[in-house]
């Protein structure tokens, strides 16, 4: 076995574009030298992790980690020179050995990490404690047990076809925090039945309301091991004390999660008891929403430093406010969603919520929608969204990555709304808008509701009915004077022009 690792010789080097070799000096002589550790076994183990690090991660990142490697190894020699592989280390008291160890020697246990899109200091570990930590979890011995066995899933391990927002990233689902071994087996068994048949997200915040649930249940009915146990009083005592002693404007949706997770966990165990646990006067009554909207001045001051940001973020976001779509259909938007009919511009949507809308569109919207594909295709080739994810570019750009940006922005720009406040991160602002301005130009309920790409039509069922030619026609009309508005509201398209024409 060699006594040094070389960078030059990794797949990490092999793969790194020349921008990222400029990052880190190009001596040949850079590397990882496995003669710092004493212990013959914890070498070569060392040597399987770099070299698997090495194949997932930049030669940035393998350049970076150097340091904390070298910080590592005088550790183990000092505190563990005769250890024999890593996988005998017990994570926890080891990462406080190191915390100690490194606290003895002059260094810091802890750093900060200035975060762009909120505009604070955050806490973060240190390199050496991090590195370690990866180290660790990398020889922990393997968990063969069935996924569903485990008290975190691993969602792709599940072997279901799962409905999930391309948009957002969900990797697992952990029940760690039920306590008692029972009441996790029978949360296990209603959310695996759930994942067949509900949207991911919904099963999240499913088991996300059971949290506080569990926490009170833990002080005040210690004794409860399983939630076939629970009884009216138990819930009685809980909506007291989210009256009383949680400060939150409304439990209603938390509420209403709850019971629907107790009463899929009664029917899975057959516990027809468990249905009378809530009742209909528990859940507090759905108070009429004012959708929030931006002024045209505050519109004004986003775009202006909208248009600044990375082009094809840029694109997205005027997209997203000239279509109305939600921010997840216009990050889902098809290279082949475009086509002419009657010579006209027509967008095709393929909604997260299920459902697939055409609706017609600008010659400038068309112009634009152009350019971000050629933009795609010519950095990434063929793809099948126009907002692709950098680093896998099967899947659409993530909304994480859409908020980072607007928050970064925000903080960086401070950019206040008109009563002198910070903005939030509000995407779905963009088609309150959009709606307000079409409620403005007196466009009939029907014709809103199918530019917005509602699904349902119940609601509004008692207004007339436009055939899809009525509705393309007059929806033209009113896109011609939609344009007008949001153009004006842009800047006279300035700004507009300047992101429709970047990149050639």
């Amino acid at each position: 076995m060699e006594s040094k690792l070389y960078l030059v010789k990794m797949h990490c080097y092999k793969q790194a574009t020349s921008k990222q070799l400029q990052r880190f000096p190009s001596t040949s002589q850079c590397g990882y030298d496995l003669s710092f550790l004493q212990s013959e076994p914890l070498r070569k183990e060392m040597a399987t992790f770099i070299q698997a690090r090495a194949e997932g991660h930049s030669i940035s990142t393998m350049y970076s980690e150097i340091f904390p490697y070298k910080q590592l190894c005088r550790f183990l020699n000092d505190k563990f020179p005769k250890a024999q592989s890593f996988s005998q280390f017990d994570t926890e008291k080891t990462l406080t050995s190191l915390k100690a160890w490194l606290l003895e020697h002059g260094y810091k246990i802890s750093g900060q990490k200035f975060r762009k899109d909120s505009g604070k200091y955050v806490a973060t570990e240190v390199g050496a404690v991090a590195y370690l930590r990866k180290v660790l979890l990398y020889f922990s011995p393997k968990d063969n047990r069935l996924e569903v066995e485990k008290d975190t899933w691993e969602l792709e391990n599940l072997g279901i076809s799962l409905q999930m927002n391309p948009t957002k990233v969900v990797k697992t689902i952990d029940f760690s925090f039920i306590s008692h071994e029972l009441m996790r087996t029978e949360a296990k068994r209603a959310i695996l039945l759930e994942l067949s048949c509900k949207k991911v997200d919904t099963v999240k915040a499913e088991l996300h309301s059971l949290k506080r649930f569990i926490r009170f249940l833990g002080n005040k009915y210690p004794e409860i091991r399983s939630f076939r146990e629970l009884n009216r009083e138990c819930i009685e005592e809980y909506l007291l004390y989210l009256k009383t002693e949680v400060r939150k404007k409304s439990f209603r949706t938390e509420l209403i999660y709850l019971r629907t997770l107790i009463e899929e966990i009664s029917k899975v165990f057959d516990s027809p008891d468990m249905q009378q646990l809530f009742l209909s006067s528990d859940i507090p009554r759905d108070r009429r929403v004012l959708y929030r909207y931006y002024s045209d001045s505050e519109l004004k001051r986003l775009n202006r430093e909208i248009v600044q940001m990375d082009e094809q973020i840029a694109r997205a976001l005027i997209l997203h406010e000239m279509l109305g779509t939600r921010i997840s259909d216009t990050l889902t938007l098809a290279v082949d969603c475009l086509f002419r009919k009657d010579g006209k511009p027509y967008i095709r949507i393929d909604s997260v919520k299920g459902h697939q809308y055409s609706k017609p569109v600008s010659e400038d919207v068309a112009k634009l929608v152009t350019k971000a594909i050629q933009y795609t295709r010519k950095r990434y080739g063929e793809t099948h969204y126009i907002f692709v994810k950098k680093d896998d570019t099967e899947r659409p750009m993530t909304y994480s990555r859409i908020y980072y940006q607007i928050a970064s922005m925000i903080h960086e720009k401070n950019l206040r709304d008109d009563n002198g406040n910070l903005f939030g991160v509000g995407t779905h602002m963009f088609r309150h808008n959009y709606g307000r301005k079409l409620t403005e130009m007196h466009v009939d309920d029907l014709t809103i509701s199918k530019l917005l790409g509602h699904a349902d039509m119940q609601t509004v069922s008692n207004y007339r009915r436009l055939s899809n030619e009525r509705l393309a026609a007059e929806s033209l009309e009113m896109r011609q004077s939609m344009d007008t508005l949001l153009r004006e509201i842009i800047g006279g398209w300035e700004g507009y022009e300047q992101v429709r024409q970047n990149g050639g």
